[in-house]
């Protein structure tokens, strides 16, 4: 995965390559939706404020997203939108038992003290994480900045007890300062905002901010009798005022500090490395209190996201969004201070403008269902192009697959993705072999990288954000059924076939067919598929549960027939046994085959069925679905989940032994040969020949062709 690191103090932020995280049994990992632009990072980038994890360090702690793994501890949040704590306590200390837990020795910060939110996934602690509910019409990454900037002013006017008809001052109305004036005129108070730029002060007027104050147009005594005389109109006493300190300048500090009168309360929020003089005695003539405030402990993030959902509180009118990719970019005119809104990274998608040359991606026209195009809505299609080797998928279009689907899972106009593949006589056929054969047989460290391609790819497909629709124009065997039934629905020409080829060709269908197999077919057909390498037809498996609609393609004289290679026209033999969709055999094969050779093949009805699929998907509320569709895939994904990293591990070292032999022989082997003696090999293993090379030469056909 890509994340955006900080490298060295004042250094170009650089994007780099980096490990999926693997969570521990009390952890999670989060995928990204969105990640706040806070002055913090800037200080850690900029200002040299040093961070508690060594560089390099991914920066970022304002982080919604979803939970895509879980611990053993943390299952209950698989799959569950979540906002991710920008201060996560131990939750055990003696600080936190005092419901200090924000200052926790023990804490971790996203982008401090673990690494933050500026990637495509984030590995946190599973504890104190605040679970969304309901959105309440805001995206998922706009909720980001509850992680910081929402929940930084809510504690802080949580602990100053601020309560309805106070008085509350908010100086510096920034990121932070914006929210802290929504929330405390949520809670009754009225509201005074003091900044020095006029286009902020404009906004929040209109945003909980009863009276504002340009103090770069106005001096100390008078901004403050100004305010005086607003609290005695407004019938607020002229003591116990609220002040908070949210600039994190030298100036705004010096501004709120001389605003303190009897009894009232300074909370400072803003940060700066800045020193400023004060005369500290003012606290004791006045009986004033200041008091410093670090983050929001976790229990306090409900209240706050309830503030933002129950509208009483608004993120809209104050965040700016940008591509993830242009982060640097972005951070530096934060820096700069040339975005006055804060800055959220949303897109995930970190290769922008990638040119496809193993596969093809295709925006077409989502269509309504009187045919027409809705305008700014699409379908993306992934075409595998590799028709001369029955579309396999080459080491170089896996790496494309997985960007495609996740280009389209973060295109906001995409309704639905279609995985298909160029020509009509094969989706997909698995890994491609000549590959395997040639570089990772006999080089496992190698296939198991490959390996981990190939499970992100399947993730890829679990974890798009957009219903998957298989396109089946031909054969989808071995790895090729695997990647086609990580999709949520199949449209299939009436011409595939569907199966494994795994333990004929040394290997096993580990890659998601012992996972998915089961659960679409039942314990029975799994094993006749998966063990056995039996073929099924389009028709058999759409009987028997593996997809969802068979459409014809073969045409004679101009008119549409069924697969004439199929049983289509009785249910039951002369037994009793099922025999529809089963393929012929004997004398009606013969005539089956005579027929197929005049035949012509046509795909539109295929298309035809594929965009009226995409066309009820449109015609559906969008997050309504995708909690649907999320919410069944978990069947598949939590038998994934829990093999997928040890069947990797087994499948590379596999490459040393059966693999080997298999692949090899597929390759080489003369034609209508291109599989191992089975009989020789169980006989050599069974007198206990280790496997080397004298073991492979005798069981391998491509060797007896030479001898």
């Amino acid at each position: 995965m890509k994340a955006i690191q900080l490298v060295a103090s004042d250094a170009p932020l650089e994007v780099k390559e980096v490990p999926m995280p693997e969570p521990g049994d009390d952890e999670v990992v989060v995928q990204v939706a969105g990640c706040g632009v806070c002055h913090t990072d800037i200080g850690f980038w900029k200002d040299g404020v040093p961070t508690k994890k060594p560089v390099p360090l991914t920066l970022g702690h304002e982080v919604s997203g979803t939970v895509v793994k879980a611990g053993a501890d943390c299952e209950d949040l698989l799959n569950r939108e979540v906002i991710v704590p920008a201060v996560i306590p131990c939750g055990e200390c003696e600080l936190c038992r005092e419901g200090r837990g924000n200052v926790c020795r023990g804490q971790l910060m996203p982008g401090n003290d673990i690494d933050g939110g500026f990637a495509e996934y984030l590995l946190a602690p599973g504890r104190g994480i605040c679970v969304v509910e309901d959105r309440s019409g805001y995206e998922l990454p706009e909720l980001s900045v509850i992680a910081d900037a929402v929940t930084t002013p809510y504690q802080a006017i949580v602990r100053s007890g601020l309560r309805p008809g106070d008085l509350a001052i908010v100086v510096g109305v920034g990121g932070v300062g914006t929210y802290c004036v929504q929330i405390a005129k949520a809670f009754g108070a009225q509201v005074v905002a003091i900044d020095v730029d006029a286009s902020k002060l404009d906004v929040l007027s209109g945003h909980g901010a009863d009276l504002t104050i340009n103090s770069s147009e106005t001096d100390f005594k008078a901004l403050k009798k100004q305010i005086k005389e607003h609290a005695k109109e407004w019938n607020c006493p002229g003591h116990s005022w609220k002040v908070f300190e949210c600039s994190g300048h030298p100036g705004g500090q010096e501004t709120a500090f001389g605003l303190l009168t009897f009894a009232s309360t300074l909370m400072v929020v803003g940060f700066t490395l800045a020193k400023g003089e004060y005369r500290l005695s003012n606290l004791m003539a006045f009986d004033a209190t200041v008091q410093g405030t670090w983050g929001c402990k976790p229990e306090l993030y409900p209240e706050a996201l309830k503030l933002v959902t129950d509208g009483k509180i608004t993120l809209k009118p104050f965040i700016q969004t940008y591509p993830m990719s242009e982060g640097p970019a972005v951070m530096q005119k934060v820096a700069d201070h040339e975005i006055a809104k804060r800055a959220m990274l949303n897109s995930h998608t970190l290769v922008p403008d990638i040119e496809f040359k193993e596969i093809r991606y295709e925006l077409r026209p989502a269509l309504d269902p009187a045919g027409q195009p809705a305008e700014g809505l699409f379908n993306a299609w992934i075409w595998l192009d590799n028709p001369k080797q029955f579309n396999s998928y080459t080491t170089d279009a896996v790496k494309e697959v997985i960007l495609a689907f996740r280009q389209a899972s973060m295109d906001r106009s995409v309704v639905s993705c279609v995985f298909t593949a160029v020509g009509d006589k094969s989706f997909c056929t698995g890994g491609n072999t000549k590959e395997y054969a040639e570089y990772y047989a006999g080089n496992p460290q190698e296939y198991k990288q490959y390996m981990r391609l190939f499970n992100d790819m399947i993730d890829s497909i679990l974890r798009c954000d957009k219903p998957v629709i298989n396109r089946v124009n031909g054969m989808r065997i071995a790895g090729g059924q695997e990647i086609g039934m990580a999709c949520d629905f199949t449209v299939s020409a009436d011409t595939a076939r569907y199966g494994q080829a795994g333990p004929k060709h040394g290997s096993a269908p580990d890659g998601g067919s012992t996972d998915f197999l089961p659960l679409y077919v039942g314990f029975s057909h799994a094993m006749e598929s998966g063990v056995l390498c039996e073929m099924w037809s389009a028709h058999k498996a759409l009987f028997i549960g593996l997809i969802n609609q068979v459409v014809p393609v073969l045409k004679v004289d101009g008119e549409w027939v069924p697969n004439p290679m199929v049983i289509t026209d009785r249910f039951l033999d002369e037994f009793g046994n099922i025999v529809y969709g089963d393929f012929k055999g004997g004398a009606e094969k013969a005539v089956a085959k005579e027929l197929l050779a005049v035949a012509e093949t046509d795909l539109s009805k295929l298309d035809e069925a594929v965009e009226v699929l995409c066309t009820k998907v449109l015609m559906l509320m969008p997050d309504c679905v995708s909690k649907t569709v999320n919410g069944l895939r978990k069947h598949k994904q939590w038998h994934w989940d829990n093999t997928n990293v040890t069947n990797r591990e087994w499948l590379a070292l596999n490459m040393m032994t059966e693999a080997k032999a298999g692949f090899r022989a597929f390759n080489e082997g003369p034609k209508g040969k291109r599989e191992v003696d089975f009989i020789k090999l169980r006989q050599m293993l069974a007198e206990g020949h280790p496997w080397d090379d004298d073991l492979l030469r005798a069981i391998s056909p491509q060797y007896q062709q030479e001898s």
